[in-house]
């Protein structure tokens, strides 16, 4: 049995703003004692992350389906707020993490079965970044690289270096190119989003505002709305607001029905959940992704984590 997510309020400050007046930040600098339970995630990662090129680890035994009812209790609608605002400011805070890491983990639920998928986020600045994270792969990849259903993939960013690692093997990445191109980014996030949304740390692009004005130039086919909701923990009060996006129309027709849930820390605006849940035409229940984000800092790293594996 796994047990609850902690997050750092008051470490993101830190590696949002910095906590040192200059030069290297401690380690030590978020206080003994200063996590609190994570409003939004229902299980921990393990600490250890999936070794460069084979499959990530799947727990033996299925584990329990992800507790949608927890993540999703609670929220309230927002009015006023404007999604497209929201997602802004989340890119924006990516783009500012400094010596922060974070812990992921993405839940899979489909009729065929479910896992857990173990990552991890390391940014010691912009040109100093380590990401780890699982892939759905393609039939098309499946058969032409023998890949399974989930992969593990590894992004390193070294001094304008960007190297991509998977078991599809070793690739140099020009620099300013996007990671991932999509031709809808629309239709794509709902399976690509583990991806997507940490891949403006490597190549500086925004890919939440990119996919919420998507969705909003498309009404007809997409409705958004934002929500936040409040959660009284340890004698304290934890915020999120998040942004959610419903396929509709004649998209839902076509590609199926989709949404997903963007779940955003409300004082900082990183992410710390995201729900996807989607179903094929024909399909009789949805497929469900969920995305946990359990982010600690200041850190310190060596050198060494940001080169890509022999």
């Amino acid at each position: 049995m796994m047990g609850k997510s902690w997050w750092l309020p008051a470490a993101l400050g830190c590696i949002l703003a910095g906590c040192s007046s200059g030069g290297t930040k401690e380690a030590s600098a978020a206080p003994s004692g200063s996590a609190v339970p994570s409003p939004e995630a229902t299980s921990t990662p393990s600490p250890s992350a999936s070794p460069s090129g084979k499959p990530p680890s799947v727990i033996p035994k299925a584990p329990p389906k992800p507790d949608l009812q927890n993540l999703e209790k609670g929220y309230k609608p927002t009015p006023t707020v404007k999604a497209i605002d929201l997602a802004k400011q989340a890119d924006a805070a990516m783009a500012q993490l400094r010596d922060g890491a974070a812990s992921t983990l993405m839940q899979v639920d489909f009729p065929e079965g479910r896992g857990n998928y173990n990552g991890k986020v390391e940014i010691r600045d912009p040109e100093h970044i380590h990401l780890e994270y699982a892939v759905l792969s393609t039939l098309e990849e499946q058969k032409a690289n023998s890949v399974g259903p989930v992969y593990s993939e590894q992004l390193l960013r070294n001094n304008g270096h960007v190297v991509q690692v998977s078991a599809k093997g070793r690739k140099d990445v020009p620099v300013g190119s996007e990671l991932r191109p999509v031709s809808v980014v629309t239709a794509a996030w709902p399976t690509m989003f583990p991806i997507l949304l940490l891949q403006g740390l490597i190549d500086r692009s925004t890919p939440i505002t990119k996919y919420i004005s998507a969705a909003a130039a498309d009404p007809k086919n997409y409705a958004l709305q934002t929500e936040e909701r409040s959660i009284d923990a340890g004698g304290k009060t934890y915020k999120t607001v998040r942004i959610e996006v419903l396929r509709i129309g004649v998209a839902q027709k076509k590609l199926g029905s989709a949404r997903v849930a963007i779940s955003l820390e409300a004082s900082h605006k990183v992410p710390v959940t995201v729900i996807s849940a989607f179903r094929k035409p024909g399909d009789n229940r949805d497929r469900v992704l969920v995305w946990h984000a359990n982010w600690h800092g200041p850190e310190k790293f060596d050198d060494s984590e940001f080169q890509p594996p022999k």
